[in-house]
């Protein structure tokens, strides 16, 4: 029998059994209504194709005309596949074997049905974008086969760059598949190592945005980043959410005109996956517009799980150059104002933190009016820690300690307008304004506290000379520290060694009878176990989030004790604290007991503003 029974292509001379079969079974082969085949050679029970087959149905036909069935095919690279069906890339000539059953003899092979969208009609270039898509979808969903995979990227580029720059009609089709390949294998928005040094997909990636970003600087090039950027981010053309991620990307490494009005659109559309992405990039553009949307935004409702917080992208923006464009810095001034004299500390605490990148001239009178405000409250709309983070905020400006006493403030700002004092100027740090109320050397001023103490085995070692324990000299000194404070402190203990352990839920008020109540449940716990962190801080945190909005605790100030180092390392810290401090405003004040640690306690201590001491027994 002259049929070949493996895969192999179909060679360019004629023998004499394809000539044969071409004179005697070429007439019985059928064909699909309107499918251009090319040129299609019948070999017994083999079918030659001169172009890409995309997928292919067949059904075979005996000598007496009945079916036998669909005929199970292989591809080109000797692999089963479904029975009838044939997908992937192929050779622009191959040859496909029919496996038949051994006693039936073949009359015809007729195609029945072609699975694929684009028409079968299209010219070679369009078929080779078909061709395209299809493998970057595979190697998106199957991962890369290096051996074969590498050889065509190259190949499949220079096809893209040459349709780019040729045939100008088919920018969308291009433009589509160009967004395809940068998008293989992505999942959410690209950092900048998803197209950096790497095999595989990071290749696959790297080599198109590369060629992409050079096409950019054409006029076709530059014709299809215009609809990328009008069509795919801003438009209503249907492309898939990695695509669209594929496309922001670009764009911000392309730079095209009218970028900061695209991703200012994209931010406020609410329900957009691009959105918070979008929000994300505001902050590293410079122009008069986005610096006042980021302003306005700070009054804004916003998802507290996908987007960024208002405070850190205003925050971000501060820190870059240049400047804020000026009007926005006026409106920034007014909405800081009122933000540092909101009811909500939190709020405030937010304006404070500010108000402290604002220039000294615009930050003082901002301080001294929220001091006064703060100072005269009373009750639950009190906050110690405020009062003091004000006072604390003038001491750096002035270079002077006058105390918390708003009215001696007033007269120094009323000096500096005549020309009788000056802001400080010295770079000297600002004086250290000593308090009664310390724990282990700290100035932890505040009146709504959740203490966090170590009370691992390595606790019972003495304090020092003396007989005491670490942990019973940890409790003296919170004791001390609240009842200097007075009745007005509210707090809670929360003790951790293989688990955590908290004394109550919610805040209790620092009167007598419950000091000395804790006091004496607190000693009555021998230390022991391990040093595990980070369920106390997470306990301490109980931050629960619902979309909308988030729970908070009631304390302002977490203080942190512990002697040694943690069973978990410090990895954890900021993803942990940064997810929610922007909305919690809690300060870490950490205190290490010894010369061990792992540093987790100066990161508590540095993301949050807090204070760091290490003591020795």
């Amino acid at each position: 029998m002259c049929a070949r029974r493996r895969f192999e292509r179909a060679p360019r001379s004629s023998s004499s059994c394809l000539s044969a079969a071409r004179n005697q079974a070429a007439p019985s082969l059928g064909a699909a209504p309107g499918f251009n085949w090319g040129r299609v050679t019948w070999t017994g029970s083999e079918v030659l194709f001169d172009r890409t087959v995309i997928a292919l149905q067949i059904l075979i036909l005996t000598t007496a005309g009945s079916q036998t069935g669909m005929a199970p095919l292989r591809d080109v690279s000797a692999q089963p596949v479904q029975p009838a069906l044939v997908e992937g890339d192929f050779p622009d000539r191959v040859a496909l074997t029919i496996a038949a059953p051994p006693a039936a003899r073949l009359a015809a092979v007729k195609p029945v049905g072609f699975l694929l969208a684009s028409s079968p009609q299209e010219p070679l270039e369009a078929q080779r974008i078909s061709r395209i898509r299809r493998w970057a979808n595979r190697i998106g969903s199957q991962g890369m086969q290096r051996n074969r995979d590498d050889k065509v990227i190259d190949e499949y580029l220079d096809i893209l760059s040459k349709q780019l720059q040729s045939d100008p009609d088919r920018l969308v089709a291009v433009g589509e598949t160009w967004l395809l390949v940068l998008s293989v294998g992505l999942n959410t928005y690209p950092k900048d190592w998803d197209y950096g040094p790497g095999g595989g997909l990071f290749e696959v990636r790297r080599k198109a945005l590369a060629r992409l970003l050079q096409a950019a600087e054409t006029p076709a090039g530059a014709s299809l980043l215009q609809w990328i950027f009008h069509d795919v981010l801003l438009g209503s053309h249907p492309t898939s959410l990695p695509q669209r991620f594929a496309a922001l990307y670009l764009v911000n490494k392309a730079g095209p005109q009218g970028l900061d009005t695209a991703l200012l659109e994209l931010s406020r559309r609410g329900g957009d996956a691009l959105r918070p992405e979008a929000l994300r990039q505001l902050p590293l553009r410079n122009s008069a517009a986005v610096d006042n949307y980021l302003v306005d935004n700070l009054g804004r409702p916003f998802d507290f799980v996908l987007d960024p917080h208002p405070y850190n992208l205003m925050m971000e923006r501060l820190e870059r150059e240049p400047p804020l464009d000026a009007g926005a810095q006026a409106r920034l001034y007014e909405r800081v104002q009122a933000m540092m004299i909101h009811d909500d500390w939190r709020e405030a605490a937010r304006g404070i933190g500010l108000a402290r990148e604002l220039s000294p001239l615009l930050a003082a009178p901002l301080f001294i009016e929220a001091l006064h405000i703060w100072a005269d409250r009373v009750g639950e709309n009190r906050s110690l820690r405020l009062v003091h983070e004000l006072s604390s905020n003038l001491r750096r400006l002035s270079g002077k300690s006058i105390g918390s006493d708003p009215r001696r403030w007033r007269s120094w700002w009323r000096a500096v307008a005549e020309g009788r004092a000056e802001l400080g100027s010295s770079g000297a740090p600002p004086p250290v304004e000593e308090t009664k109320t310390t724990f282990f050397g700290l100035n932890a001023v505040s009146d709504r506290l959740t203490f966090v103490i170590d009370h691992s085995g390595s606790m019972n070692y003495n304090w020092g000379s003396s007989k005491s324990t670490r942990y019973e000299e940890a409790i003296r000194q919170m004791m001390d520290y609240l009842q200097a404070v007075g009745p007005s402190a509210r707090f809670n203990v929360i003790l951790f060694s293989s688990e955590p352990l908290r004394s109550t839920p919610n805040l209790v008020e620092a009167t007598p009878k419950v000091l000395e109540a804790a006091r004496r449940s607190l000693l009555s716990r021998t230390p022991d176990g391990g040093t595990y962190l980070k369920p106390a801080v997470e306990l301490a945190l109980s931050w629960k989030r619902g979309g909308a909005k988030v729970e908070l605790p009631e304390a302002d100030t977490v203080i942190v004790l512990c002697d040694g180092v943690t069973a978990e390392g410090l990895s954890w810290v900021a993803p942990l604290i940064r997810s929610g401090q922007a909305e919690s405003q809690m300060i870490f004040h950490c205190v290490q007991i010894g010369a061990g640690g792992d540093g987790t306690l100066e990161a508590l201590a540095e993301i949050t503003g807090g204070q760091f001491v290490r003591v020795t027994p």
